[in-house]
């Protein structure tokens, strides 16, 4: 509990330095530093972004599709009745 509490005390110290930061750059510092900053942040949102399509589009190329899985586990249930019926007319022939 004492851990969590420190992380949390860190995170807002962190974000209100980073944010102190940020306010200076952007309204304080000359113009060319400004924009520079307006860049670099421009560039991270659509990286991120970037990254999050590429992301999804992985994961929908690697991920089966469903209709691939019901095929298979209906084979199997077809099986298994098969198997069953099988089952219960050996046991029809014996009694």
């Amino acid at each position: 509990m004492q851990k969590e509490k420190i992380l949390g005390i860190f995170s807002v110290v962190f974000s209100i330095i980073v944010l102190s930061f940020y306010f200076f750059a952007m309204f304080i510092s000359n113009y060319q530093f400004s924009f520079l900053i307006i860049k670099i942040t421009v560039f991270l949102l659509s990286l991120a972004f970037s990254l999050l399509l590429l992301w999804i589009g992985y994961t929908l190329i690697t991920t089966p599709s469903p209709s691939e899985e019901i095929k298979k586990i209906e084979e199997e249930i077809l099986n298994e009745i098969k198997n069953l019926e099988m089952r219960y007319k050996e046991e029809d022939k014996q009694s």
